[in-house]
């Protein structure tokens, strides 16, 4: 689960009012006169100087004269121009069990802007979560923080939440908003969402095809990807927690299914097959399954949100029969053979998504 949140300071009335009040500290310290004063006091010669910080980090010598209260009016026209519709923290979910990306995101707030919580507003793409699980409420720290407002893209659809959090922020007198782009914080999150709410991971299929539709040879395998495409297989493995095949594809393919060409951990991999289930088969560092059902039982007790289906084709067919998929990804090489194995049909409600070309190959996603 991915989660952004950003601090945005809503209110430069706050912000001048700390620098005017830091600003007369000034005045009444190194030149000792009333502030809000006249003018005319100011046109007073004096010869002593002070030293201005800057909010760029450096520090100015100016002399205590007529001029620096135009100085003064000249600094808080930049506050009011630079207090507002700033980012003064963000975050995100760095791995499961660690700090929600609101804990990331309050640590990230510079000392200095600390004061400006009370006055900010916090964007997240989830719901703050209003339970103990492996970390304590992201509502209960934010509330803590004084936020005075909330936006959220989408409601968590998790059983301890649904809603909770916006209820608690909101109880607690803070302003929430729920739904700013719900569409795309749902995609942003759409392993965590499909899990939750459909109880079973986020399922992905994949192939790659010839340009008139064959994803093999019959009788043996046939090389499409580029090497720049099979790059991001890999990468794509590295983004799921379980890729699965079927017994053909087990034997006749001698998959590896790993990430030897990117960076980050191995899925588990899986094996779709009757026969060797029955047999007890258990391959080194393999998951075995007689039927979808089991493989769709354990990702989800094992607490996997996510599959990539790689074939072979009647494995492929089989989810899309079963309406068991979320997202395809097909791979068209500039290929043309005589005979071979046919891809599988593609599924009546899919609709294109994306298109790219990479080294001369097309890919299209598809999702429903």
């Amino acid at each position: 689960m991915v989660r952004f949140v950003f601090l945005k300071q809503s209110s430069k009335q706050s912000m001048r009012d700390i620098v005017r009040c830091a600003l007369n500290i000034i005045v009444i310290r190194f030149v000792r006169i009333k502030p809000h004063c006249d003018e005319g006091i100011f046109s007073i010669a004096c010869s002593s100087f002070c030293t201005v910080k800057g909010i760029n980090g450096l520090f100015y010598i100016v002399p205590v004269t007529y001029g620096i209260v135009m100085m003064f009016r000249s600094i808080l026209q930049y506050f009011d121009a630079f207090a507002e519709n700033r980012i003064i923290g963000e975050g995100y979910h760095v791995r499961f069990g660690e700090g929600h990306a609101e804990v990331n995101a309050f640590a990230s707030v510079k000392p200095e802007d600390e004061m400006l919580l009370n006055e900010a507003t916090i964007y997240v793409s989830l719901e703050p979560c209003s339970h103990y699980g492996k970390t304590p409420p992201c509502a209960d720290l934010i509330i803590s923080k004084g936020i005075k407002r909330c936006v959220c893209g989408c409601v968590d659809p998790f059983a301890k939440v649904q809603g909770r959090g916006i209820q608690r922020m909101r109880d607690a007198g803070i302003e929430v908003i729920v739904g700013v782009m719900e569409k795309e914080c749902l995609a942003l999150n759409h392993r965590f969402i499909t899990f939750n709410a459909k109880h079973r991971p986020y399922i992905l299929l994949k192939w790659a095809q010839t340009l008139n539709g064959f994803i093999s040879r019959k009788g043996g395998p046939l090389q499409l990807s580029t090497p720049k495409t099979q790059m991001l297989v890999h990468q794509l493995r590295a983004e799921n927690d379980a890729i699965l095949v079927g017994h053909t594809t087990f034997l006749t393919d001698h998959p590896r299914l790993d990430v030897r060409q990117w960076s980050g951990q191995n899925p588990e991999r899986i094996v779709l097959s009757p026969t060797m289930s029955a047999q007890n088969a258990r391959p080194s560092n393999w998951t075995v399954a007689a039927t979808i059902d089991e493989v769709i039982a354990h990702l989800y007790t094992t607490k996997k949100q996510s599959l990539v289906v790689e074939g072979g084709r009647m494995t492929l067919q089989a989810f899309i029969d079963r309406g068991l998929w979320d997202e395809i990804r097909i791979e068209t090489a500039p290929v043309l053979i005589t005979d071979g194995v046919p891809a599988p049909h593609i599924p009546s409600d899919a609709h294109i998504e994306k298109t790219e070309s990479i080294d001369g190959n097309q890919i299209i996603t598809l999702c429903r």
